[in-house]
């Protein structure tokens, strides 16, 4: 992303992009229907998405300031979105627990997860795109391996919501922020030996192709670790390297069970780990799934049967919107003949007064008349009388 650019959401709701270098506003892009509560851009700016509480994902080109498509697949609120680091892939998590990832090019869904047990609050991409790092409100943080498509490890070190979680430029560590005012710093370990750095471009282009593959996506709902078969603990991601924060409650082995701190650093809140990985506690659970990958061609029938519901879900809520919409018209309708029938009830009614107004003029006529004769007979009477007297 070109350094000068931001972009911004609102609850008015719009999204907008700012250049920082000169200070002055670009471009206004308008579509959500409800507040904007996520935004986010592509590293050469050339695209921008937002998600908000309509439950939809806009995709807009930055240049032109078009709509270019609209997601519909959640059920409720979109509350984080992040790009692939190639820019042909966006995820999104919901406050519907899940997690979907499209692919921009063909404008349609690759992968669904079924993610969280509460809210999803934060998406983030590593640098080769392989790898999609998850927060929620249930305190935990995931990894989810998107070539793979499965749930790699469950971490719960946080005593309450998980705000935020980014991986490092470098993707070799990756930290997590909570509601309990602790930030903790990770060693990801998710490249083995190789280092993501001397992959290159091969190692984006092998991720990107995963995601574009339509047998790639083994995205299905994610086993916790009570119903998973045993699994290696802590042989991925280790304990935190280091935990920030100014929480004055009381913490696990997680934070103190380091011989090697120092008491002031205790009351600083900061903690080194030493090179040995601390054992899991009850409040520090990372699971490890090793039978995952074994369970490709499984997962890749989840995965239809999970697009095939989400399609089920969409026509379900199409159809009742169009009884809604029938059922609407029918009412309508039967309010204007309501307004028709009352209408010419008054029309009969009016008509039946203009008769008997005009029955009433033709008697006032004929009595008009009678009175004109009388009028005119008295007259003759009087002139004969008249005649008659000077006569004589």
């Amino acid at each position: 992303r070109r350094s000068s650019d931001l972009l911004t959401c609102s609850d008015d709701k719009s999204v907008k992009l700012w250049n920082v270098q000169t200070q002055r506003f670009i471009s206004s892009y308008l579509g959500h229907q409800n507040w904007v509560s996520c935004c986010a851009i592509t590293n050469d700016s050339r695209l921008c998405a937002s998600g908000g509480d309509d439950k939809t994902v806009q995709l807009w080109d930055s240049q032109s300031r078009k709509g270019i498509a609209t997601f519909r697949e959640h059920i409720d609120s979109v509350t984080c979105i992040a790009f692939h680091p190639d820019g042909h892939c966006l995820a999104a998590g919901s406050a519907d627990r899940t997690i979907n990832i499209w692919d921009l090019r063909m404008n349609q869904l690759l992968q669904h997860y079924e993610a969280h047990s509460d809210a999803v609050t934060t998406v983030d991409f590593d640098q080769t795109g392989s790898w999609l790092l998850s927060g929620s409100r249930d305190a935990t943080a995931k990894l989810w391996d998107l070539k793979e498509g499965f749930h790699y490890c469950t971490i719960s070190a946080h005593e309450g919501p998980v705000l935020g979680a980014r991986f490092s430029p470098c993707s070799k560590q990756f930290v997590t922020a909570g509601q309990d005012a602790l930030v903790m710093v990770w060693n990801s370990n998710i490249y083995g030996s190789s280092s993501p750095a001397n992959k290159g471009q091969k190692a984006s282009e092998a991720a990107a192709g995963a995601l574009r593959s339509p047998a790639a996506p083994n995205a299905t709902t994610p086993r916790t670790a009570s119903a998973a078969r045993p699994s290696t603990a802590v042989t991925g991601v280790r304990s935190p390297s280091a935990i920030i924060g100014t929480s004055t409650r009381p913490r696990t082995a997680l934070a103190n069970s380091n011989p090697n701190v120092s008491t002031q650093q205790q009351r600083a809140g900061v903690h080194q780990k030493t090179s040995a990985p601390l054992e899991p506690s009850a409040n520090n659970n990372i699971v490890i799934e090793t039978n995952a990958p074994m369970e490709g061609i499984i997962r890749q029938v989840d995965v239809v049967a999970a697009s095939q519901s989400l399609l089920e879900r969409r026509v379900e809520d199409a159809a009742m919107d169009a009884k809604a919409n029938t059922e609407s018209s029918r009412q309508r309708q039967g309010e204007v003949d309501e307004a028709i029938a009352s209408l010419s009830t008054q029309l009969r009614i009016m008509e039946a007064r203009n008769a008997d107004q005009s029955k009433e003029m033709d008697s006032l006529r004929e009595a008009l008349i009678l009175q004109q004769n009388m009028v005119a007979d008295l007259c003759r009477k009087l002139l004969e009388r008249d005649a008659a007297t000077n006569g004589q």
